[in-house]
């Protein structure tokens, strides 16, 4: 299928499907809408970092349970969203022929939305849930040091390590669902075909996700 059928397509007035809407909710979105929509999320994310104790220590990274001021954890989760949006605006600037040229706000909007899988992901590891787990699957862990052997029995022993592993695969799975969702949003804000959109947001990722730690380190080390 060619790319003018696939925007043809992504584009059509019928009603789409739940799980089209999941991927791509971008072409029935536009200008302050999407930025609303994308200024919620952030806005929810940021909470959760900061009440869950959630480090989004890179774009496409998560940890739980570290040690921060809640300013740090804020400032990880918004600095995400602002360096992706700026990096693929600036990269549909130079790379994107669509006229006119991609505009900033579908960037900071789209891209907003973009981060509500590792919003809910967040919500999934926050202390009263799965995060609760941490610390005795730490304390095993340190204790079967000794035992390496043992290891396993020692971690089958632990309360609740059944729901550990199965949020391991749904958290998986969720940042799967967030890589589709920002190739979408990278796609529709800046107009790109599906090749050059592709190539654009493989490489663009990677930079992301490099500043972002870069970034998240640079703040952590400035709010100790």
């Amino acid at each position: 299928m060619g790319d003018d059928a696939v925007r043809d397509y992504l584009h059509k007035k019928e009603p789409r499907g739940f799980w089209e809407a999941c991927v791509n909710p971008f072409t029935r979105l536009d200008g302050w809408a999407t930025m609303g929509w994308g200024a919620l999320v952030v806005a929810g994310t940021v909470a959760v970092a900061v009440l869950g104790r959630v480090h989004y220590d890179g774009v496409m990274d998560m940890h739980v349970g570290a040690g921060a001021k809640p300013v740090a954890f804020a400032a990880e989760a918004i600095l995400d969203w602002l360096i992706v949006a700026l990096l693929f605006w600036g990269a549909a600037a130079i790379f994107s022929k669509s006229k006119p040229k991609p505009r900033a706000l579908d960037f900071f909007g789209m891209l907003g939305i973009g981060r509500l899988p590792f919003l809910l992901a967040g919500i999934l590891w926050i202390p009263s849930l799965l995060g609760g787990l941490m610390g005795p699957l730490t304390t095993t862990l340190m204790s079967a040091q000794s035992q390496p052997n043992q290891l396993m029995t020692h971690l089958m022993a632990v309360p609740g390590i059944g729901w550990f592993f199965a949020g391991l695969a749904a958290t998986m799975v969720i940042f799967a669902w967030g890589l589709v969702l920002n190739f979408f949003a990278v796609k529709e804000a800046s107009g790109m075909e599906t090749g050059p959109a592709v190539a654009v947001f493989a490489v663009g990722t990677i930079l992301a996700e490099i500043a972002s730690k870069v970034a998240v380190i640079a703040v952590i080390v400035h709010l100790k």
